[in-house]
């Protein structure tokens, strides 16, 4: 997860090769204070074997 707008990496989560098992991958992150920054999901792939990403859901925390 990346802030666009201040250039800083919120969270990072290594993705390891699942041999086309579709996988779900958890994670957190927690934004100091919401605002209109652009946010970014970013994957660093090295083209050696095929990259799919099937959604990305965001969920808020309900305290």
């Amino acid at each position: 997860m990346f802030d666009a707008t201040d250039g800083t990496i919120i969270a990072s989560e290594l993705l390891h090769g699942t041999a086309s098992e579709v996988k779900t991958l958890t994670f957190t992150f927690k934004l100091t204070s919401w605002s209109s920054h652009r946010y970014e999901f970013r994957t660093y792939w090295n083209g050696a074997a095929d990259f799919e990403l099937h959604n990305i859901v965001l969920k808020t925390d309900s305290r």
